[in-house]
């Protein structure tokens, strides 16, 4: 397979601003690594404030899946520890994203009391991969969500 090749086409001054964000991206890359919690605590607090109504709408949502965790203040307090609650809860639709492991469907089928939830019924069990979803920054936010929407769409529209 041949490598791509660089050409002078992106050296276009509309393309400055993208160098310029990707060589502050390298240089935060090459920071120490309290340095860079402190700057992702900082972001994140950022981003805390100014996406509310993204806020909103995770929480609805948890309210809406999960009314009596979404009451709890505490996120370790909102942790389903009983596997046969998702069974009892019975979706129609399952995605997984193991941080280091391969999401296998077959594994999460054969586990006691889930062979009659209705995603496994219809093979409607699907992996979205660890890189994409688990990663830190917007991009979790982006392709995480583009990857969400995508199966989402597909299992919506199926007959």
């Amino acid at each position: 397979m041949d490598r791509p090749r660089f050409r002078a086409y992106f050296l276009h001054p509309r393309f400055w601003l993208l160098w310029l964000g990707l060589g502050l991206l390298w240089l935060v890359s090459l920071l120490p690594y309290r340095l860079l919690r402190r700057l992702g605590r900082g972001l994140g607090g950022l981003m805390y404030r100014l996406a509310r109504s993204r806020r909103q709408i995770a929480a609805r949502n948890l309210e809406l899946c999960f009314p009596e965790l979404s009451a709890m203040p505490l996120g370790r307090d909102r942790i389903i520890a009983d596997p046969l609650e998702v069974v009892r809860r019975a979706p129609d639709l399952i995605l997984g994203s193991w941080c280091g492991k391969k999401f296998r469907p077959d594994r999460v089928a054969a586990r006691a009391g889930w062979s009659e939830v209705p995603a496994v019924k219809t093979g409607e069990l699907h992996e979205i991969k660890s890189a994409i979803i688990l990663q830190p920054g917007p991009a979790a936010l982006t392709d995480g969500l583009e990857a969400i929407h995508a199966l989402i769409r597909r299992w919506a529209g199926r007959d």
